[in-house]
């Protein structure tokens, strides 16, 4: 079984363009080797079912590709589209903070001068009962 270093280990060979080319080289060779083979262990005429060793590659690609398989160029451009692509998720997060942070603080001031306010009234309205208070009692002890 494969594992991660083995992996590893076979993208830095496929990353090597003269081993990449050696491979599929010999690739294409052995799928033309083994059709021919086949060929004629089955007495197939001459043409072949799969067409030409390139087309074989073509459909191969192609087969690849529907199944999710991309290759290392496509695969480093969207790595590093990812890569933009969350750095600009983390300066849009950092903006929204920022901004909840001054909403609150501007809620928060609103909110304290508001009370303030508040207990200001309050005060001057217990002021002036207690002031109304006192000169009923005043009133009320000059009648008498």
């Amino acid at each position: 079984m494969f594992n991660e270093n083995a992996m590893k280990s076979m993208m830095e060979l496929f990353a090597n363009p003269l081993f990449r080319q050696g491979c599929f080289d010999f690739a294409m060779k052995m799928q033309q080797e083994g059709m021919e083979a086949a060929r004629k262990a089955w007495n197939m005429p001459k043409g072949s079912p799969f067409g030409s060793p390139e087309e074989f590659y073509a459909k191969m690609e192609e087969f690849s590709a529907l199944m999710g398989f991309v290759s290392s160029a496509k695969h480093d451009e969207l790595r590093k589209e990812n890569e933009k692509l969350k750095k600009e998720n983390d300066l849009l997060k950092d903006m929204v903070k920022e901004l909840q942070n001054n909403l609150y603080k501007e809620g928060a001031e609103m909110a304290q001068q508001s009370w303030q306010n508040l207990i200001e009234k309050q005060m001057e309205v217990n002021k002036e009962l207690a002031k109304s208070f006192f000169d009923q009692f005043k009133d009320s002890g000059r009648d008498k």
